[in-house]
């Protein structure tokens, strides 16, 4: 058996994007791109629900390694809820000048119920944090790489593929 048995339960992760250039946007990394483009897959690909900052799951991962008090447990790593109208709304309001964004829609309210993450919390305030970062905070980080993607040339992955299967009509003759 592994010496740990910690299990780090994670929603979709917004925030800053490393190696762009090599990596590309993977991932539910690739929704914020996707929606500053005009495309939104994010919103026909999963309903509103929660997140977290991958920096804080980043965190997690390494306080369920290294700290003594973190034994047999798993930590809810969700920050908050968010719908997708909040997130485009966000980033309309801090990025004004990003025209292709897209317009936030009609959106079904769900039930997603309550997450008690405090014990997550607690392991990244032992980790130097104050907590969560906030869905603006993370929304901001992750623009900031799509707006520095834009003078680079990034490498294309699997996700752009779907992406261009779903919206673009590629394959279609």
């Amino acid at each position: 058996m592994l010496p740990f048995e910690q299990t780090i339960l994670l929603p979709p992760n917004f925030g800053k994007v490393e190696a762009i250039e090599y990596l590309g946007f993977k991932g539910s990394g690739c929704f914020v791109n996707a929606l500053d483009k005009g495309i939104p897959f994010g919103p026909v690909l999963i309903p509103h629900q929660l997140y977290v900052n991958v920096q804080d799951t980043a965190l997690l991962h390494l306080g369920a390694l290294t700290l003594e008090d973190v034994q047999n447990e798993r930590l809810m790593a969700m920050a908050g809820t968010f719908s997708w109208n909040e997130i485009i709304g966000i980033l309309r309001r801090r990025f004004p000048e990003r025209k292709n964004m897209v317009v936030p829609g009609e959106e079904k309210t769900l039930d997603i119920g309550e997450v008690d993450n405090e014990r997550a919390a607690d392991v990244l305030r032992q980790m130097g944090r104050d907590g969560f970062r906030s869905l603006e905070d993370t929304l901001v980080e992750n623009m900031e790489c799509v707006i520095a993607a834009d003078s680079l040339e990034v490498a294309r992955n699997g996700t752009d593929a779907v992406i261009d299967m779903i919206f673009k009509g590629a394959g279609k003759s």
